[in-house]
């Protein structure tokens, strides 16, 4: 009796077509070895089922039968079956756009707009810390532009309206007209304590650019912002000052930047090169000599912060002149928007010790010597 119950508990063997006889455990074997593939799989496909299932209520189907049809169907647009394949990816249209943005290749750790750590214009730097522990840590993060976000290119609008060298006419008008622009475009922006942010993505890589804005009647133009592109950055959103409208779309989609002017010039705002193309023909067969920069500290006294220079980036900086303790003139060129709490320590006939980088043409501010 014991025999025969033993023989009938064996499994029968079975040959393959070469002859050899399968294990009697394989299953539990192969199992166990591609387990994580095996509930890898069966859980991709029950959250596609269940996502199917609240999408067609009512229906009966199977997921290989909605792959097969359902997808070549014209009833659902591309966007319900991007959402459908993409079914894992929860939260709200900003939260997708956060987790978009929100990558060591693009975040940058800033204070008071000036960047903190050494190399962050370079195509390796990566800033290890996210978007919620900057914000944790200096109450503010920065996205750098230039680089691909995808197989397309980020760069923003940076648009400052809030401008003391602007006509209050000219600011109600550039507010004006920006604002129909940014309704024409139907896409996420940022407000900030001067304007507005937009984020562009673009499938050639843009250029640093001036924006300009034209007057209809008298033909005169006023700087009121620019795009930042290659080695540029601007404070996100959710920082100091910077909230995120959701309208739309997230991003500004162009192909180049023959684009970006075309449109932005229906609202009588224009854009300029940055950088001088001029170039300049050397006689001299042998290298030009590089005049390297060099640090120096002095003691002066500010005479004047009020007047403004543009460098050859299209920046605006203040040109703060001086008198030496040597009794000469001297002046140096500090750059207000990086640097927005260094103007109120420099008050006219206050003595300091200063140290100053000095180039070769102009002299830039370094610090305030204690």
């Amino acid at each position: 009796m014991e025999t025969s119950q033993a023989i009938q508990l064996t499994p029968t063997a079975k040959t393959s077509r070469h002859g050899e006889y399968k294990n009697s455990n394989y299953h539990r074997e192969y199992y166990l070895k591609n387990r994580e593939k095996l509930l890898t799989y069966s859980h991709d496909y029950y959250g596609v089922k269940k996502t199917l299932t609240s999408r067609f209520q009512g229906e009966k189907f199977g997921v290989k039968k909605f792959f097969s049809s359902h997808t070549r169907n014209n009833n659902i647009s591309s966007q319900e079956t991007k959402n459908l394949f993409f079914f894992g990816e929860e939260g709200s249209k900003r939260e997708k756009l956060e987790r978009r943005l929100d990558k060591e290749r693009l975040r940058l750790a800033t204070k008071d707009k000036r960047p903190l750590k050494k190399y962050w214009n370079q195509p390796w730097f990566k800033e290890w810390l996210d978007k919620k522990g900057l914000l944790k840590r200096y109450q503010e993060w920065s996205l750098r532009g230039g680089n691909k976000l995808g197989k397309k290119y980020l760069s923003f609008l940076d648009v400052d309206i809030e401008k003391p060298d602007l006509e209050e006419w000219r600011k109600k008008q550039v507010r004006k007209n920006v604002l129909l622009f940014l309704n024409y475009l139907n896409c996420f922006y940022v407000e900030t304590k001067k304007g507005f942010h937009v984020y562009i993505l673009s499938d050639e890589l843009l250029t640093n650019e001036v924006l300009y804005h034209v007057d209809s009647w008298l033909k005169r133009s006023k700087i009121v912002g620019s795009i930042q592109s290659k080695g540029k950055y601007v404070v996100g959103f959710d920082s100091i000052d910077k909230k995120l409208v959701e309208k739309g779309k997230w991003f500004w989609h162009v192909k180049n930047l023959e684009e970006v002017k075309e449109k932005l010039a229906k609202f009588f705002l224009l854009v300029g090169s940055q950088e001088e193309k001029a170039t300049k023909t050397v006689k001299k067969t042998y290298q030009k000599k590089i005049i390297p920069q060099f640090k120096f500290s002095t003691q002066v006294k500010i005479l004047s912060t009020h007047e403004k220079f543009i460098n050859r980036l299209g920046e605006m900086m203040r040109k703060v002149r001086y008198l030496s303790s040597m009794g000469k003139n001297g002046y140096f060129l500090l750059n207000s928007y990086q640097k927005p709490r260094i103007l109120e320590q420099l008050p006219r006939g206050k003595i300091l010790s200063l140290g100053l980088i000095q180039g070769s043409k102009h002299a830039f501010f370094g610090r305030i010597n204690i």
